[in-house]
């Protein structure tokens, strides 16, 4: 499970990428994050493996509070989490869909099956 409360993020420019952000993601869900480019997409899924620190609020993977961990802890962490990288798919429909992709270890299979 993961759960942001309150979540914000802000970088040192002043960019704010998250604005207190509540989310609750359970266990086997499978959750579509879609919106224009600089709208925090790749910010709330890089905070999950701490890529990116949050600034406040709280992040909780799995029981886990994210921000307590650091080195060995944050390493082993990680371990448990995948993802595959950004890449883009043109239709004529809809212009581009961008996809970023994260999943937890011990969680249902992430799947995307495109149709047109």
């Amino acid at each position: 499970m993961i759960i942001f409360d309150h979540v914000s993020k802000v970088y040192p420019n002043g960019t704010v990428g998250l604005d207190d952000v509540d989310l609750t993601i359970q266990d086997g869900e499978f959750v579509a994050i879609i919106g224009r480019s600089g709208a925090g997409k790749s910010t709330l899924l890089r905070s999950v493996n701490r890529m990116h620190q949050i600034t406040s609020g709280t992040l909780t993977v799995n029981g886990t509070d994210v921000s307590t961990l650091s080195g060995k802890s944050l390493r082993r962490f990680r371990r448990g989490i995948g993802g595959v990288g950004k890449w883009n798919i043109y239709t004529s429909l809809s212009g581009w869909i961008y996809f970023e992709w994260i999943w937890l270890q011990n969680t249902a299979d992430c799947r995307c099956k495109y149709e047109s």
